[in-house]
């Protein structure tokens, strides 16, 4: 008669063990789910900018930044959680008694269980990610980017932006790797920003390179290119376009349509003819190098329209006829060299005092007759 209240103490401990458990069960579960969220959250608004390589420096940031984000959120939901399904457990140990604390036991150990699988299934497959779509794959194939397990984006020369299930590749940057050929299929890479493919042996650049309407740096300079495609005129978000040190012969009058361009590298190639006047229309151009070259013919006054230009260099050509007093416009012009020319300089007492105000000035001294 006297052991009667003890099925009451053992329900009580039973409930007790059983909340205990769930609670374990849940912020586990919890736990290993909302890391794995988290760090598909962090890479759609943090990397939206660029998934850059970085492999175990890039991981530990991930993981340090996900870490609070997952239990965060994790804390309340397994809380939550825990209350329910304990309710239901303390249920059943009113019942049964002492099977409910195995059932607690089994449910602490599948808890951690399926925590330990969802976090080793996590770090197989954070190499792999982000995914970009199979047409821009093959192209970084034919530019030499080698198919591996490694999601493309994780590797140095190749930057990313986008969801990380559906990524899209923004930079690409292969330098030194002798390659012959930009293949026509570099128009599918239609998110493409930056592309640097100097010091290679390029020998032409393909039309369909205008489809790029998103590319602000092209660099292409230490190739072997001989003409530069009028396509080119048509990128409208071009800012940076450098093909200097090629063998280029002459420049299209459509580059006077990029009007984004802040910087033109043209210098030592081999350009002859006149220099068209249709680069004064290069608003927002900063940088003019057309040095070392064989550029003839007056220099246009219509350069004077580059308000914003500080750097002309026009030196080592074959130009001739007098300094245009329309450069004296070019109140931001910083750099100027004109040597090696025969170029001569007006007596002009305007564009006299504006060149002595010109900090690195590299001239002639030829005084026009």
């Amino acid at each position: 008669m006297e052991s009667a209240p003890q099925p009451a103490a053992d329900n009580r401990l039973a409930r007790i063990a059983t909340a205990i458990a769930a609670g374990l069960f849940a912020a586990t579960v919890d736990v290993a789910l909302f890391t794995v969220l988290g760090m598909v959250i962090f890479a759609y608004f943090v990397n939206t900018v660029s998934f850059e390589s970085g492999g175990t420096i890039a991981l530990a940031v991930d993981l340090l930044c996900v870490a609070p984000l997952a239990l965060l959120t994790a804390i309340p939901v397994g809380v939550i959680t825990g209350r329910i399904v304990s309710g239901r457990l303390a249920l059943v140990a009113s019942e049964q008694g002492r099977p409910a604390q195995r059932k607690a036991a089994r449910a602490i150990a599948g808890g951690i269980g399926l925590s330990i699988v969802l976090v080793v299934a996590g770090f197989l497959a954070y190499p792999m990610l982000p995914v970009i779509p199979r047409p821009e794959r093959e192209v970084l194939a034919q530019l030499g980017i080698r198919p591996t397990r490694q999601s493309p984006c994780r590797q140095k020369n190749i930057a990313c932006s986008g969801f990380v299930f559906r990524a899209h590749v923004t930079e690409v940057k292969i330098t030194r790797r002798s390659i012959t050929s930009l293949p026509p299929d570099i128009a599918r890479l239609s998110h493409l920003k930056v592309l640097d493919l100097s010091a290679n042996k390029l020998r032409s650049i393909p039309p369909e390179i205008s489809r790029l309407s998103r590319l602000e740096v092209l660099t292409l300079y230490r190739n072997q290119l001989s003409q530069i495609p009028p396509e080119l005129g048509a990128l409208p978000s071009l800012k940076s376009l450098r093909l200097d040190n090629n063998q280029l012969t002459a420049i299209p009058p459509e580059l006077g349509n990029l009007s984004s361009l802040q910087t033109l590298y043209l210098n030592d190639n081999r350009l002859g003819g006149p220099i068209p006047p249709e680069l004064g229309n290069l608003s927002n151009l900063k940088a003019l190098k057309l040095e070392n070259n064989r550029l003839g013919g007056p220099i246009p006054p219509e350069l004077g329209r580059l308000s914003n230009l500080t750097w002309l260099d026009l030196s080592g050509n074959q130009l001739s006829g007098p300094l245009p007093p329309e450069l004296s416009a070019l109140s931001e012009l910083d750099i100027l060299r004109f040597a090696n020319t025969g170029v001569c300089e007006p007596q002009d007492p305007t564009l006299q005092a504006w060149l002595s105000g010109i900090r690195h000035l590299s001239r002639t001294n030829l005084p026009c007759p």
